[in-house]
């Protein structure tokens, strides 16, 4: 079902806008109680305050500050952020401790709990992980440097390197998501195909592709949905494209076909169940950062322009929760209770509510 954006807004205004001291927001995380709003920033121009920080989701007022984590923002850890616990943060390894993956911290303190180092193996890798995903349960974490590098698994709160699966030779890792339940992983491993994975056994469920190395629409997000029942695949920029000007120069015009910034595939136990679904119809602006409600009915995602757009699974509407001008890169975070959305974009935090 190939479903239409309406450019219309969404259940109201801003509930509420808070301005940090870290800058560039590159990453947010709700609290699992849904009081708190963790995040990470590059600072200033000069690229002083950068680091990560607690605040209260209600009153902007800040809860905690995790000092020295500057040196995680320069260890290439965009959007490496995720609470562990009510009481733990996952962020990237600190960028002097070469030996480093993640790093634990304790919310109430701010202080380092301990670190994750990289496994006694030479081919190991030796950068700090730039993507991770964490199960809904919070059981467990994927979580990886990318490229050629393996992505690895873990328990919680024990901390347990339970599997690592690395890509083949020729392959690199590009995106993961984890299911809810910690079962299953999928990745982008190629320009085409995205691969799932058992995690208890490391056996591949299946593959999928729909022609992913299209020039005109990288993929640029993967996310599983908290049922674990569907797979969303966004795109990066559905509707532009660069062609070939005068004098050796690229010019970017429409894209003479179109696509659907996100499709999602129906999953049973991690395989793939039939063919894909649009959401949001053909448009122009693409893919940025993509998040599942918790109730598994819409996927919402932030675009090349400053718009964050909600997609049901089961409509025929998109709808545009909230517009920054020009090309504000918006990163989403939905309350555990579905009800705000937190949206980080230059150096401010706005809260939107959601209607059930």
């Amino acid at each position: 079902m190939l479903c239409s954006l309406a450019w219309v807004w969404g259940s109201g205004r801003p509930r509420a806008q808070f301005t940090v001291a870290q800058g560039t927001i590159v990453n947010l995380a709700w609290s699992p109680d849904g009081k708190y709003l963790a995040y990470c920033g590059f600072g200033d121009e000069f690229g002083d305050h950068a680091g990560c920080a607690i605040i209260n989701a209600a009153t902007g007022k800040p809860k905690t500050r995790f000092p020295n984590t500057d040196d995680a923002i320069a260890g290439n850890g965009d959007g490496v952020l995720a609470f562990a616990s009510p009481d733990r943060l996952l962020l990237p390894a600190l960028w002097h401790s070469p030996t480093g993956f993640m790093t634990l911290w304790d919310v109430r303190t701010g202080k380092l709990d301990r670190g994750i180092n990289f496994p006694p193996d030479p081919n190991a890798g030796g950068q700090t992980a730039n993507q991770l995903s964490i199960a809904a349960n919070r059981a467990s974490f994927a979580a990886t440097e990318g490229g050629p590098y393996p992505v690895r698994l873990y328990t919680l709160p024990g901390l347990k390197l339970v599997r690592t699966i690395a890509p083949r030779r020729g392959q690199g890792v590009m995106n993961i998501a984890l299911a809810a339940d910690g079962s299953f992983l999928a990745l982008r491993l190629d320009a085409t195909h995205v691969t799932i994975v058992n995690t208890a056994s490391g056996a591949t469920l299946g593959t999928i592709s729909d022609d992913f190395d299209r020039d005109t629409a990288p993929v640029s997000a993967l996310a599983i949905s908290p049922d674990d029942r569907f797979l969303a695949v966004g795109f990066e920029n559905g509707g532009i494209v660069q062609v070939p000007g005068p004098g050796g120069t690229l010019e970017t015009v429409p894209n003479p076909w179109p696509m659907a910034p996100i499709l999602i595939w129906p999953l049973v136990n991690g395989a793939q169940a039939g063919p894909p679904q649009a959401l949001c119809g053909p448009q122009v602006q693409g893919v940025l950062n993509m998040v599942w409600t918790p109730d598994s009915r819409s996927v919402i995602f932030s675009d090349n322009r400053g718009n964050v757009v909600s997609c049901p699974v089961r409509g025929h509407t998109g709808r545009i929760l909230l517009h920054r001008a020009l090309d504000a890169v918006q990163v989403p975070a939905i309350s555990p209770d579905g009800r705000r959305l937190a949206l980080g974009a230059d150096d401010k935090i706005t809260i939107v509510p959601l209607k059930n």
